[in-house]
């Protein structure tokens, strides 16, 4: 009977949910200030496109650099950046992937943007302190970019850029304060 009151107490202790108010930490407060401020940049570290049967082929033909696989492409140091400035939106990105229908190649291959975007929105999610950045914006031809950029309290970001003639792609990077 002991051993089943022990049992009971114990199971009684760990299903007690223990949810503590969250406190914002001083990073937590600068980020905010940051993205309230509308004046930071993105500075993308790696690229992860899509794996598909083409992709496949060029890892298989030994052209992708030492380190790099098909699902995690480096790009540290190459100046790669989403700046927000505002209303104002500075994107250029690489794009590793497939093109999917219509419009032709234009003379850029990569993604770029530089103006006000169509669509922009910010939310946080204050339970884990995430920020939500949403923009549309159009690309060179008939082609538009749907981009979903995640910011979280440790500056790590995640990139989501949708196309109407790509494959999707995804980006990591660092976000910080642009400097004067």
């Amino acid at each position: 009977m002991k051993i089943f009151a022990l049992f009971l107490c114990f199971l009684t202790i760990s299903c007690t949910s223990s949810k503590k108010a969250y406190t914002p930490t001083a990073k937590t407060k600068a980020l905010d200030a940051l993205v309230s401020d509308r004046h930071f940049i993105v500075k993308i570290t790696s690229a992860a496109p899509q794996v598909t049967s083409s992709m496949l082929s060029i890892a298989n033909s030994g052209l992708l650099g030492p380190g790099n696989t098909i699902s995690s492409i480096s790009l540290t140091g190459n100046g790669n950046h989403i700046t927000i400035k505002g209303d104002s939106i500075v994107m250029d990105l690489p794009y590793y992937g497939e093109r999917q229908m219509g419009g032709g190649y234009t003379s850029e291959s990569g993604i770029k943007f530089n103006g006000i975007p169509e669509e922009l929105s910010f939310s946080k999610n204050k339970q884990n302190q995430r920020h939500t950045i949403n923009f549309k914006v159009r690309g060179e031809g008939t082609e538009y970019f749907t981009v979903n950029t995640q910011l979280f309290p440790s500056y790590k970001t995640t990139i989501t850029v949708t196309s109407s003639q790509r494959n999707s792609i995804g980006y990591s990077g660092q976000v910080s304060e642009i400097l004067k």
